[in-house]
């Protein structure tokens, strides 16, 4: 009775929010099925979103003018779930533990809380992907980064220019929340405490 009362309260919550971006964002009450998303990074190697079942996921995507803004919001996602990580290499700093939920029940795991960047580009021939790809490796020489040459993160979650856009993933790889839009303070803050409901709802006794 308690997870189902929490699963109710998170799906008013967060279909309630109309202000966590900048832009209005686009509830998502418990899709039907999880999205099928599988890219490859900067090195060539293919990433399946459906690996990361078990935990949260923030799909942090957009177009080329949105790249800073991401990578700012990432970072400081990041750190704020894995505050080890502060201060240290890339290499080392992909190690960092996240912190564990409290009260956490025995035998359960703090579900991960895992920041993806998504670089999207218009469709692109061989010889451009290239160039993107050693573009891409050489501002983040370490750091995976998923690129979508095919629109295919447009066509699933919708995308809005320029902007920061972000997926909001469970454990079990539903999308819970969309939206576009560069977070202030209280957008951040309130990304943090979805995140926060989600991690619980995941280890709840009655799930």
């Amino acid at each position: 009775m308690r997870c189902l009362i929490l699963l109710t309260w998170v799906a008013l919550w967060l279909g309630s929010t109309n202000n966590i971006g900048a832009q209005d964002p686009r509830a998502d009450n418990r899709g039907p099925s999880p999205p099928k998303l599988a890219l490859e990074d900067q090195f060539e190697r293919m990433h399946d979103l459906a690996d990361y079942a078990g935990d949260v996921v923030v799909l942090l995507y957009g177009d080329r003018q949105g790249m800073p803004a991401n990578k700012d919001l990432g970072e400081k996602l990041y750190l704020h779930y894995h505050p080890e990580a502060k201060g240290q290499p890339p290499a080392q700093a992909v190690k960092a533990r996240v912190t564990p939920l409290p009260d956490l029940p025995r035998g359960k795991r703090s579900p991960d809380v895992k920041v993806i960047p998504v670089t999207c580009f218009s469709k692109a021939g061989n010889v451009l992907k290239n160039v993107i790809r050693s573009q891409v490796k050489k501002n983040a020489p370490e750091t995976s980064v998923w690129l979508d040459f095919e629109e295919k993160t447009k066509e699933q979650f919708g995308l809005t220019p320029a902007v920061p856009n972000l997926a909001l993933i469970d454990v079990q790889g539903r999308v819970r929340y969309r939206s576009a839009g560069e977070l202030d303070a209280k957008g951040f803050s309130r990304l943090v405490e979805a995140i926060d409901i989600l991690r619980k709802e995941a280890v709840s006794p009655n799930r």
